[in-house]
């Protein structure tokens, strides 16, 4: 599986993230017109994990970028909190990768005149090893 498809998976099996956004998780970009609620896109970038050979483990670091997006500045603060929540202390597995600790550094807030969307990012380092 990819890292992304694991990272939409993790985070959509959360409860509290699941709560805000329901299903609206995405990749790269939001889709094209009316959004319904709060809304998660993200991209990857980095060293995917790969393979190891024989018993080594490899380590690798995976940067994911986090927007956060909706209509409402409270609701983007819920979902903003449960992201954090989610990848302050991660450690575990991610798909046939293993997570030891995510880096989270919270870039800020903005606002979307053409969408009229709140817009939040929040970028991470995750430490990953197979």
């Amino acid at each position: 599986m990819s890292v992304n498809i694991d990272i939409v998976s993790s985070m959509g099996a959360d409860p509290a993230i699941s709560a805000v956004t329901s299903d609206r998780i995405f990749l790269l970009r939001l889709p094209q017109g009316q959004l319904d609620g709060p809304a998660i896109s993200f991209t990857t970038t980095g060293d995917i994990p790969e393979q190891a050979h024989g018993m080594l483990s490899v380590c690798k670091d995976v940067e994911l970028t986090l927007n956060l997006w909706s209509y409402s500045t409270l609701t983007l603060e819920s979902l903003k909190q449960a992201v954090i929540n989610f990848w302050n202390a991660y450690d575990g597995a991610l798909g046939s990768s293993y997570v030891s600790n995510a880096l989270l550094n919270d870039i800020g807030y903005s606002y979307e005149d053409n969408t009229k969307l709140y817009h939040s990012v929040i970028q991470a380092t995750l430490k990953m090893r197979n």
